[in-house]
Formats: C-alpha cells, structure tokens, sequence
C-alpha cells in the first residue's frame, strides 16, 4: 500500500501535528468518559458514594450552627467524635470510606474500558493508528482518574471549602495549609493505585465476572487471610497484606497523623504500594500488543 494512500484511510500520524501526542492521550481519555457517562449504573455508583458527602456535609453545618449557640460546646465536641471536620484526621477517614465505592466504580469501569476492548476488537483499532502503548494507557488512566477524583477529591475540597466558609475566623485556610496539601497528596494516591491495580485486572481478565472475583479477592480475602497470620504469629506487620491498610498508613502519613505502629510500617508499605503500581502497569503494557500498519 501506498504511504500516500494512508492519510486517506484514517492513518494520521501524530508527530506531524503540534501537541500530537498530547491530542492523542486526551481525544483516549474523552471518549472513554463519554462510554462510561452513558452508562445509569455509573451514576448509580456515583448517587451512592455522595450520600457520605451530604451526611458529612450537613454535620459540618450542624456543627457550625451549634457552635454559634453552645457556649459549652458540648453538642460540637460530640460531632468531632464522628470525624466530620476539623482535622487531618476527619478528612482522612472520609477519603477513606470514599475508597470503599471507589473500589466498586473501578471494577465496573475497568471492565468497560479494557475489557471491551479486548472483546470487541477496539483495541486492535487503537493501535492499528499511529498510537503508542504508553498514549493508550495513559488515555485510560486519565479517564480513570477523574472518575475517582468524581469521588474522592471533589468532595474532598467541597468539604474544606465549606468548613473554611464557616469558620470563626479568617485564617482557616492558611492555618490549615498542611490538610489541603494532604487532600491533594492522599486522592492523587487513591487516583493512582487503584486504577493502575484495576486497569492491571481488567487487561489480564477481560472478562467482567473474573474482574470482579479478582477485586473482592484483593479487597477481602488477601486482607482476612492477614488478619489470621497476624492471630497465628502475633504480628502486625502480616496486616501489610491488604491494600486498605497500606493506604490508611498513607494517608496517616500524608495528614501527619500516622500512629507509632503504622510509621515504624511506612518503608515496607511504600514499598508495597511502589510495587504494585510499577508492576500492574509494566504489565497492562506487556499485553498491549500493538498491531503493524501494512505499508
């Protein structure tokens, strides 16, 4: 085949255009959101996780209002309790349990954009262009993040501005710099690693029902199966086995709260974490095999 043919068939190179590659990863990443905005069951997904948004966020009012009429203080000292608002270590447990549908919304969107892929025969288009692995990858990421940060970031900062809002002074922000700085640094950990994990299961699965199996094996039996060691052999440390609990120890570390258990554990779960994501995405780009343009 002709090379002046190729343009005419949709064979565009990349390298030719300004910002190409760049326009690669992003026109990946848009029309991946574009398949998982259409589907109901991801806002679904989406109306679950922020019913823990609106219950925190009506408590962070509630407690503004009782501080303005409880001199003792006692009604908003009961809703600290909770971890709603006012340290590093309510957001952190927020962003927490914000994981737990996390988790869920990866499987599911993992399996509809890899998965498919590979079933459908979309992934042979993919690269059939003048598309690397990496440009697809990241494509994929990218759409994978700003499904997490729907989840995770946004409500985040939604809760800091509010509890900035209603302070009693002025100097919520700048007196409380380091939670920003660790809402940001904890969702960019939440955003990374279980995408990377989930695009990982997705590639090597591709099918929706092991997807799944895989996932409630990480998050429930590798963890149960820690839990035991540690009641076998009397040692915490065999709770590094769960990927919940290495990111908990993060996100201690992140928001400066980290116990004495769990920062003596820090090297050994950063290692673990490093791990995971280098090797989950050595291998999703292991199995793309890109496909060779007849010249």
């Amino acid at each position: 085949m002709s090379a002046n043919v190729a343009p005419a068939i949709g064979y565009r190179s990349t390298t030719r255009v300004r910002f190409g590659q760049l326009r690669a990863i992003w026109a990946i990443a848009r029309s991946n959101l574009r398949v998982i905005f259409r589907y109901w069951f991801f806002w679904v997904l989406i109306a679950i996780a922020m019913l823990h948004f609106l219950i925190t966020f009506a408590l962070i009012y509630l407690k503004s209002q009782m501080a303005v009429s409880d001199e003792l203080g006692f009604a908003s000292a009961l809703i600290d309790q909770i971890q709603v608002t006012g340290s590093g270590r309510a957001y952190m447990e927020f962003l927490l349990r914000q994981t737990e549908g996390v988790y869920i919304t990866l499987a599911y969107a993992s399996a509809v954009l890899l998965a498919t892929d590979f079933q459908a025969g979309g992934i042979n288009f993919y690269l059939s262009k003048p598309i690397g692995r990496l440009q697809y990858l990241l494509g994929k990421l990218i759409a994978l993040f700003v499904v997490v940060g729907i989840q995770t970031l946004v409500p985040a900062l939604a809760l800091f501005v509010e509890a900035a809002l209603y302070a009693e002074n002025f100097t919520y922000v700048s007196d409380h710099t380091h939670i920003l700085i660790g809402i940001f640094a904890y969702s960019a950990v939440i955003m990374i690693v279980p995408s990377v994990l989930g695009l990982a299961i997705a590639v090597t699965f591709r099918k929706t029902a092991p997807i799944i199996v895989v996932w409630i094996g990480f998050l429930f039996i590798i963890p149960a199966f820690g839990a035991l060691l540690r009641a076998v052999f009397d040692n915490g440390n065999w709770m590094m086995l769960g990927l919940r609990y290495d990111l908990r120890v993060l996100g201690g570390a992140l928001f400066s709260i980290i116990s004495p258990a769990g920062e003596m554990r820090l090297p050994y779960v950063l290692v673990i974490v490093v791990a995971i994501s280098v090797l989950s995405v050595a291998l999703v780009i292991r199995q793309l095999k890109p496909v060779e343009v007849v010249q």
